[in-house]
């Protein structure tokens, strides 16, 4: 039977480097994303990706029994993204359509394809890749803040309080741009509609 993250979070207390890359498999697409959707730059996401893991092995040992790991991880992200911000003191400037290269210098994708979790996702809701992509360019054009609670609520299974928690704002706040941004969604991708960019 597969570990929960509580149990393999407990291992890494003991020096499991094996339950630490369990986690980090486990995390790596949706975490992207997330990071990704805060900093919009792919390469600084990698770093800050890893940053967060080291943090997590590192202090494994502060994680109380009985807490959500998922919450305390987004935060300890969001942490290393608001820092990574502020030493840059510049707005993001990548698109979610930048093509990304492996380590041989060849394409391999494009930033946007780091979107999705495991589980179900606008795939099995809408039906086959050409709606996906239609979702993911959309959701692309969201505001950041908007962007956030989708991918952390539809694409990463967080609850409202635990975004809330993360990004340091009411619950409230959280449903109503939650409610807003799937609204505007829904608009772009069944009727058509691609002005008023949120």
């Amino acid at each position: 039977m597969a570990q929960t993250d509580e149990q393999l979070i407990e291992l890494c207390k003991n020096g499991d480097l094996s339950a630490l890359e369990e986690l980090l498999n486990q995390y790596r697409n949706p975490l992207m994303a997330f990071i990704c959707s805060v900093v919009r730059d792919y390469h600084l996401a990698e770093d800050i990706f890893q940053e967060t893991f080291i943090r997590i092995y590192r202090e494994a040992r502060r994680f109380r029994s009985g807490a959500g790991f998922k919450t305390w991880l987004y935060a300890i992200a969001m942490n290393r993204c608001r820092d990574a911000l502020r030493k840059s003191r510049r707005k993001p400037t990548l698109s979610l359509e930048t093509e990304i290269k492996g380590p041989d210098g060849v394409p391999v994708g494009r930033m946007i394809e780091t979107v999705g979790g495991e589980g179900p996702g606008p795939r099995e809701e809408a039906g086959g890749r050409e709606l996906e992509a239609i979702f993911r360019r959309k959701l692309a054009g969201l505001s950041e803040e908007h962007r956030q609670v989708v991918i952390m609520n539809r694409l990463s299974g967080l609850k409202y309080r635990e975004i809330a928690r993360i990004l340091g704002i009411p619950s409230g706040t959280v449903r109503s741009r939650l409610h807003y941004a799937l609204e505007h969604l829904r608009k772009k991708m069944f009727t058509g509609e691609d002005h008023n960019e949120m």
